[in-house]
């Protein structure tokens, strides 16, 4: 994407950059901030999975991924920030039977590192989003579409919102968001991916993530 923006900032001579193309579709804020959420998640230091980080400061960083990303208890994890530095990580907590979310923590300080917050209600349907992770091996691989479908049963039997959005492997885990950078869900799995690189996928929704947040 980031290629194709700089070619035809070349090929029409004018003087855009990498947020003008969200903006012309209502993100409010600048894309290298949400992807600046997303850290590499690692298991046995090659790269699984996406995520979206929720807390950091000097005594620890809180990222939240999808359980099935870190679903074994043996290798060793880590995450790797956008800037390349590599971090180990522990597994707080995963759950993988009402939702498919997992809380991995480092307490090694990650300088600058921002972080999202969960936004208070789910999105209403037509919402535009933007999704953020390692799809198909890129650390900030990003996508865009729109809410579908509000609290559904997806091919797992757990609860989820449905986002009209074309997704790839390594895409799971990343966080979903809306125009204002607000967090609004956790990719979980991808549905059909069509010829003409439209698909839809599943996302934890924010009533999911905000009760595993809270849960001891």
């Amino acid at each position: 994407m980031k290629k194709l923006l700089a070619l035809l900032c070349l090929m029409f001579a004018v003087g855009c950059t990498d947020i003008d193309y969200y903006q012309m579709n209502g993100l409010k804020v600048s894309p290298s901030l949400l992807a600046s959420y997303n850290v590499v998640v690692q298991r046995d230091w090659h790269g699984v999975c996406g995520s979206a980080v929720i807390k950091s400061d000097e005594t620890e960083t809180l990222i939240l991924t999808a359980a099935h990303c870190v679903d074994f208890d043996w290798g060793t994890y880590s995450i790797v920030t956008n800037d390349g530095q590599e971090h180990d990580a522990e597994i707080i907590k995963r759950e993988y039977i009402a939702t498919d979310l997992a809380l991995l923590r480092t307490y090694q300080p990650i300088p600058v590192q921002p972080a999202t917050t969960p936004a208070f209600a789910e999105p209403a349907a037509t919402t535009e989003a933007w999704t953020v992770g390692f799809g198909g091996g890129e650390p900030d691989a990003f996508s865009y579409g729109i809410v579908s479908k509000v609290y559904v049963i997806d091919h797992y039997d757990k609860l989820a919102n449905q986002f009209d959005m074309t997704i790839w492997y390594g895409n799971s885990g990343g966080g979903v968001y809306n125009a204002d950078g607000r967090l609004i869900g956790i990719v979980s799995q991808f549905g059909p991916q069509g010829g003409a690189m439209q698909g839809w996928m599943y996302a934890c929704p924010v009533s999911a993530i905000r009760r595993f947040l809270a849960e001891d």
